[in-house]
């Protein structure tokens, strides 16, 4: 049995981002999600939106956290769905659903292609990772030294082809 989770919607409001004391990072937002279907009665096309909480660590936080934009399109694609329990003031025991992007979690920002200028309507995927020269706390990703699984880190989600044949000397 697998625990990973697939969203594809629009940021609701800015990321927020908060460093802790002993230097770790994180970054939460929450994400909208609509499904559309037409009512077999009424034949009325109809909508739901879903909202999910969304949250990324460490060194992706610091390098996406500020390209999180209220109306930004994101793909996620194999998050992990996670429960967390906690006490209101009153004593009472709440629980929060959030869905961690992992090391290996593909996270993509989606342009429309309005945004990319072409006429026609849809939306085409872009990495559209952050750069150093974006944002200067983005610091270069590591290559895959062979001693431990952390192939990638820094601004890369998950090696593809391409880079890994570039880290390789390929």
């Amino acid at each position: 049995m697998t625990n990973s989770v697939n969203l594809k919607g629009n940021v609701v409001a800015d990321a927020e981002f908060r460093v802790f004391p002993d230097g770790g990072a994180i970054a939460t937002f929450r994400l909208a999600t609509s499904d559309s279907w037409r009512d077999k009665k009424t034949c009325e096309q109809r909508t739901s939106t879903e909202y999910h909480n969304i949250v990324l660590r460490g060194k992706r936080a610091e390098s996406h956290a500020g390209h999180i934009r209220k109306g930004t399109t994101i793909r996620i694609t194999g998050g992990k769905l996670k429960t967390r329990k906690y006490q209101d003031n009153s004593g009472a025991d709440r629980f929060v659903y959030e869905v961690s992007c992992e090391p290996f979690t593909e996270f993509d920002f989606i342009k429309t292609q309005k945004e990319l200028g072409i006429q026609s309507g849809g939306t085409q995927p872009v990495r559209n990772q952050p750069t150093a020269q974006s944002n200067p706390s983005v610091q270069p990703a590591q290559q895959w030294n062979g001693q431990n699984n952390q192939h990638w880190a820094g601004n890369q989600s998950q090696p593809n082809n391409q880079n890994w044949n570039q880290s390789v000397g390929q």
